[in-house]
């Protein structure tokens, strides 16, 4: 079993980046050096391939770099291919 299925994730795509616009510098540093240090963990080396992730460590402004780019690339493709949002139905209750 998978961490992705242990975690409930089953229809969850984990292909996500996150990111947090307006925190001070200093939290943003002390964030980055944690998840930076937890990347280096063998356990979870060797579990992200079980679910199928790539973690990529690196600097606030290596982030902001990739997100620019993924912007530029996804977003030529979609004003291209003409693809237009849809109003998703309202959710059902559980």
């Amino acid at each position: 079993m998978t961490v992705r299925v242990r975690a409930g994730l089953r229809g969850e795509p984990l292909d996500r980046h996150r990111g947090a616009k307006g925190l001070p510098p200093e939290i943003v540093d002390t964030l980055n050096k944690a998840v930076n240090a937890g990347l280096e963990d063998s356990q979870l080396k060797a579990c992200l391939p079980e679910c199928g992730a790539t973690a990529l460590a690196g600097s606030p402004a290596d982030f902001a770099k990739f997100i620019a780019d993924e912007t530029e690339k996804w977003g030529k493709v979609i004003r291209e291919a003409n693809i237009k949002a849809e109003k998703s139905p309202p959710a059902r209750a559980a």
